[in-house]
């Protein structure tokens, strides 16, 4: 009998402390982790009380607390319950008055929360903070102590239906007269200045703002296509007659073109002169009814063409990637030798000598002279930087351009225009100050003619004056070796 007793005794023993220790394992943790309103209308985030065992959160003024959605995160093996109903993680309540939550831990330990959501004072902020028609110049101005809003439409915009981004203070809506305003959506007409009322949340304060556009002067340039597509599409020379010689550098990447293509004034094209040395760049003309053109493929070549007949003669050979041409009143030529960084000058005899190199070029291309002023003027092609050189050979920083690439140069009696192959811009620069303006071209790559401001460019690369200065010519580049030549005129 005794020993019987003993077994039982010690299997309770055993089963008894099984059981404790597995609820020993659980964790006594009975906490709200984390809160959130759904709906967007909670105003920050809720303060969760671990210590007080509370949650209080904000919402909007004008929600209703009998039906709000929450969700919500517990203590690992956690559960809630209100008024003995199991609770998920995402649940609908009525918190008009605050509420208890009971939160059983997962090793049966229970904790009370209440939870108090109130609703927030109304803001009484009416400002209007942001304002923006898509296509305006530059920035709007917004005078926040006279509520004045004002900016400028490009010429030739129809102001008569507009549509406005913008932003106001937080939970404000915006009416003009009694229509609701929305944020690119509603159209207005701005023909004349137009009022916006703006009112804040507390549904009393109010603000009016004017809103006034202005158009923009009529754009200083227009672009248009003289020809559409041809083989054309470096250098170009104009003769006194007004014609246009376009080198044709072949296609792109290759670099293999050997002709160059004549367009009259009226746009007729016609092929002028072939067999010339590979990748003819650089053009110019001399008094003599002559056009030098350069061959940047080796050995760089400087071929001399009779206009009259097209019969050409090698005038110099051996510049390393001869570029952009030029020519003095004397009959020199000058040639840009990009990878030395050297403006090369070349005697009508043939005589050679480096007439300027070194800093600030590099690798330089185009070349213009200013023969009232014996000023010439380059162009870097790795950077945005335009050198002047005196007639000693010294060179020096005349202006920067916000953009690399750049090719060809001209200059008239009081600017310098130059083209921007990447860039699809093209610019002038007064020779007076080196500052610049962006003629035409709005970066993308296009064919569209119109305004300056407006027009865009394919690889803008050759550039040149009719006789009387009134019209820019501009070759464009393809990669198929087809480009179009463009005509800038001013307004």
């Amino acid at each position: 009998m005794i020993r019987h007793f003993i077994v039982i005794v010690f299997l309770g023993l055993i089963f008894g402390c099984s059981e404790n220790s597995s609820t020993a394992d659980l964790s006594s943790e009975a906490n709200i982790l984390t809160f959130d309103i759904n709906g967007g209308i909670q105003i920050g985030s809720a303060i969760i009380d671990e210590k007080g065992h509370s949650i209080s959160a904000e919402v909007s003024f004008d929600t209703d607390l009998s039906d709000i959605a929450i969700s919500f995160t517990l203590s690992e093996g956690a559960s809630a319950t209100h008024n003995n109903k199991s609770i998920s993680n995402t649940a609908t309540f009525d918190f008009t008055n605050p509420i208890d939550w009971v939160v059983t831990a997962a090793d049966g330990t229970s904790q009370i929360w209440t939870i108090n959501i109130e609703l927030s004072a109304p803001l009484s902020d009416a400002l209007l903070l942001s304002y923006r028609i898509s296509g305006q110049n530059g920035q709007t101005e917004i005078n926040s102590v006279s509520n004045e809003v004002t900016l400028i439409m490009p010429y030739g915009t129809d102001f008569s239906s507009l549509v406005a981004d913008f932003t106001v203070s937080d939970f404000a809506t915006v009416r003009i007269e009694d229509e609701i305003q929305e944020s690119g959506i509603t159209p207005n007409d701005f023909t004349s200045s137009v009022e916006y009322t703006v009112t804040a949340q507390d549904g009393v304060t109010t603000s009016k703002w004017i809103v006034t556009l202005d158009e923009s002067p009529e754009p200083l340039y227009s672009v248009s296509t003289l020809v559409e597509e041809f083989p054309g599409n470096d250098g170009i020379s104009v003769d006194s007659d007004g014609n246009i010689y376009v080198n044709c550098n072949g296609l792109v990447n290759m670099w293999n073109g050997t002709t160059i293509y004549k367009v009259t004034p009226v746009g007729e094209f016609s092929l002028f002169k072939e067999g010339l040395p590979s990748w003819p760049v650089g053009s110019v003309l001399d008094q003599d009814g002559n056009m030098y053109v350069s061959g940047w493929n080796a050995p760089g070549i400087i071929s001399k063409i009779d206009l009259s007949d097209a019969s050409s003669n090698q005038f110099y050979s051996g510049v390393q990637e001869a570029s952009g041409l030029e020519i003095d009143e004397n009959g020199n030529i000058y040639a840009m030798e990009p990878p030395t960084n050297s403006m090369l000058k070349i005697e009508p005899d043939g005589t050679k000598s480096v007439f300027a190199s070194g800093s600030p070029f590099n690798k330089s291309s185009g070349i213009t002279y200013d023969v009232a002023n014996k000023l010439f003027y380059v162009t870097n092609w790795n950077d945005g930087v335009i050198s002047q050189v005196n007639e000693s050979g010294e060179a020096s920083n005349f202006a920067t351009l916000p953009v690399g690439n750049l090719g060809p140069i001209i200059n008239d009696d009081h600017y310098l225009y130059t083209t921007s192959y990447n860039a699809n811009k093209v610019f002038r620069v007064s020779k007076a100050s080196g500052e610049y303006d962006l003629i035409a071209g709005t970066g993308s790559v296009g064919h569209i003619d119109g305004y300056g401001t407006v027009a865009t460019f394919d690889r803008p690369l050759g550039i040149a004056l009719s006789p009387d200065g009134s019209k820019l010519y501009i070759s464009e580049v393809s990669p198929g070796g087809k480009g179009s030549l463009r005509v800038i005129t001013e307004n």
